[in-house]
């Protein structure tokens, strides 16, 4: 087994390098550069490319690094016999370099929810009284209403849970452009032996969707993201793809 995976790795090794050393016929052939310590750098139109910028000649490295080198048994003077510099094919930039590349596909990912985000306006008036019966909760004014799940698709959200109890939500609260929503674990009015004591206890966990809108994108904002999530229902539903 284990020179099996040598044969593997050895393999992937030597098809990583060709591809590195790789020359598109449209792309101009150059001499190869080293930097201080004598190791190829990456073809110059590349480091455009990626950095936005080209240098060709780097300082010689100082006594005590030649020293240093040295120690480790590792010489950095003899030369070496690199017929191109490191180069592969990477598919068209969206802009001049990588940063300006990233910055266009973050802004085109994040779109949908900066949208959404500007829905939101003045919070409303916080609820005088908090509902107790279990599951969602909406306070718009005076009035309340049961509803399976918030039904704006921006909103900021946080949960409570009884630690002594497990890890399931315990409580949660969330606020919309239009109004407080509260949601209520079953097992504060009714205990349940069948409710197991588990995260993935699907009947303890929090739905951000309503049973007709799963289609559609969400944006939640949180405080401790990674732990309230968690608590949430469609984070472990395949068929919702478009919450974030």
């Amino acid at each position: 087994m284990h020179s099996r995976f040598a044969i593997y790795w050895r393999n992937q090794g030597m098809f990583l390098q060709h591809r590195l050393c790789f020359y598109s016929s449209n792309h101009p052939k150059q001499s190869p550069t080293y930097n201080e310590v004598n190791i190829l750098m990456i073809d110059r139109n590349f480091q455009k490319v990626l950095f936005d910028c080209q240098k060709y000649d780097y300082q010689k490295a100082s006594f005590e690094i030649l020293q240093e080198f040295c120690r480790l048994g590792i010489d950095i003077t003899s030369s070496r016999h690199y017929k191109n510099p490191l180069y592969f094919s990477i598919p068209d930039l969206s802009g001049s370099n990588v940063k300006e590349h990233l910055d266009s596909v973050a802004k085109e990912l994040s779109h949908p929810y900066m949208k959404l985000l500007e829905s939101f306006g003045s919070p409303p008036e916080l609820p005088k009284i908090w509902e107790s019966s279990s599951g969602w909760t909406k306070y718009r004014g005076d009035k309340t209403y049961s509803v399976e799940a918030p039904l704006e698709d921006a909103l900021i959200f946080d949960t409570e849970v009884l630690v002594k109890e497990g890890h399931v939500p315990t409580m949660a609260v969330a606020l919309t452009s239009d109004g407080w929503y509260s949601w209520t674990s079953k097992r504060l009015s009714v205990y349940d032996d069948n409710c197991l004591n588990d995260i993935n206890a699907f009947n303890s966990l929090i739905p951000i969707y309503g049973s007709k809108n799963k289609d559609i994108s969400k944006c939640v904002i949180g405080h401790f993201v990674s732990y309230d999530r968690a608590r949430i229902l469609e984070e472990y539903l395949l068929d919702v793809c478009t919450f974030t």
